[in-house]
């Protein structure tokens, strides 16, 4: 996919596609805090500027240290909103966006429910704009592909009702697209 975005354009443009695909799925969805989730989109992997750059960048895989060290960033980018006193709905969106539906995500394993909606609407987001951009260990993926990739971890890392929507708001819009 050539004219995918690159893991290069971190920053202010993916904040800006995660948040394009994470107010799309809010309002789908009815959620109500979407100037609280517009922010925490933009600011959701703030964290990571406390990370080594050779980690972030490596183009092969992680070892256990460095994805221990990865997985800080939620923290740490919880502690950076809450010193600069942002609204306290942007908190848990930052901090729980790596949150899986059944448990087993970081930092705090929660479940389910337990996910504050706005994280488990980034949790998709975000993963999304991941597949669909180029990253130095591989190249970026068609929608068709990263819905496809994404389908068969609903339920586990996504809420599935919540995928199944954004699925289809995604279907519709390359649809739209190729007409």
């Amino acid at each position: 996919n050539e004219d995918a975005p690159t893991d290069d354009d971190r920053g202010p443009r993916r904040g800006r596609r995660v948040a394009e695909y994470a107010l799309k799925l809010a309002e789908a969805m009815d959620y109500q805090g979407t100037d609280c989730l517009e922010i925490g989109a933009h600011m959701h992997d703030i964290g990571n500027s406390g990370l080594p750059k050779e980690v972030l960048d490596k183009p092969g895989p992680l070892t256990a240290e460095e994805w221990q060290l990865v997985q800080q960033h939620t923290l740490l980018g919880s502690e950076i909103v809450n010193e600069l006193d942002f609204p306290i709905e942007v908190r848990p969106m930052i901090r729980n966006h790596h949150e899986h539906f059944d448990g087993t995500g970081y930092p705090d394993a929660l479940r389910g429910d337990e996910i504050p909606m706005a994280a488990r609407i980034l949790c998709i987001a975000d993963a999304f704009d991941a597949l669909t951009t180029d990253r130095s260990y591989r190249p970026a993926f068609t929608t068709e592909q990263a819905l496809h990739i994404m389908q068969s971890e609903a339920g586990r890392v996504f809420d599935p009702n919540m995928f199944n929507v954004f699925k289809k708001l995604m279907e519709q819009q390359t649809v739209v697209a190729s007409d």
